[in-house]
């Protein structure tokens, strides 16, 4: 059985319904909100031996993204949480799943967002490699399942074509994977599935440039006259070389096109807001 700790966000709305034969428990905010506190650990030994059997699954999925909350914040979510819960879930004889981003090995003045999911990635490989039943794993940009969040690039894009004004970007040189959640979530039954544990990560191999991605998508909307590329100077510290290859246990899988399946659901986000496109096939 599954016990997803903030499963109603893009990625627990994805991977509830494959785990859903196996069974899955979407646990109440109200009950791990304060499981980030110091020795919260046992409280948390105690929950799961009454509401789960052993060799279950953790998935702590609850996370602060955006870089501009207060730094506390992306230390309780990102960091502190998951280690009482890696503690109390191990001594429960659960294994625990973690997530966090594969800028954490890019970058080296990294925000509050990638240093608190660094943090974590190096204490569950250091547990991992004393032998306890850990996973941690580093996902790329992730879309579909609602509308993306604001502050990221799809989400400025998206508003950009909402509100039918000019769009301005850098270069776009920097590099990305974009993986839809229900992809992701594919990938992610087969990991749970395998006796693997430190740090994974889900790479589809397929990356591209931001330029290329927002062309292909302005493009694809009808409405390239609202891009402008190179509007906007280059960020000094960012991905503009490293490729990923995929893991040779996710090589069975299909990922769909990025463009295609991007424009889609931008087009599907418009389409709500009762913004009318000239979606080109």
């Amino acid at each position: 059985m599954y016990h997803l700790i903030g499963g109603r966000g893009r990625l627990g709305h994805a991977l509830a319904p494959r785990w859903a034969a196996q069974g899955v428990r979407l646990l109440p905010r109200e009950v791990y909100a304060n499981w980030w506190k110091d020795g919260s650990s046992a409280a948390i030994a105690s929950y799961f031996s009454l509401h789960a059997r052993p060799r279950d699954t953790v998935c702590v999925l609850a996370g602060v993204l955006d870089p501009a909350m207060p730094e506390i914040d992306h230390e309780r979510v990102n960091f502190a949480l998951p280690l009482q819960v890696i503690d109390g879930a191990l001594a429960a004889g659960l294994r625990v799943m973690t997530f966090g981003t594969i800028m954490e090995r890019l970058v080296s003045r990294p925000n509050r967002y990638i240093a608190s999911k660094a943090r974590l990635a190096q204490a569950v490989g250091e547990r991992a490699a004393r032998g306890d039943d850990v996973q941690h794993l580093r996902i790329h940009t992730l879309y579909g399942g609602g509308a993306p969040a604001p502050f990221m690039f799809l989400g400025q894009m998206l508003e950009a074509l909402r509100e039918r004004r000019p769009f301005a970007m850098s270069s776009g040189r920097q590099l990305r994977e974009y993986h839809h959640a229900d992809d992701d979530a594919r990938a992610i039954e087969v990991i749970a599935g395998r006796p693997i544990a430190g740090v994974i990560e889900v790479n589809h191999g397929a990356p591209l440039s931001l330029n290329e991605l927002a062309t292909g998508v302005f493009a694809g909307l009808g409405c390239e006259r609202l891009l402008h590329v190179g509007a906007l100077p280059d960020p000094i510290e960012d991905n503009y070389g490293a490729e990923f290859a995929r893991p040779a246990f996710l090589e069975g899988l299909d990922f769909r096109d990025t463009v295609a399946g991007v424009v889609r659901e931008l087009s599907a986000q418009l389409s709500s807001s009762k913004v009318t496109i000239a979606l080109r096939t």
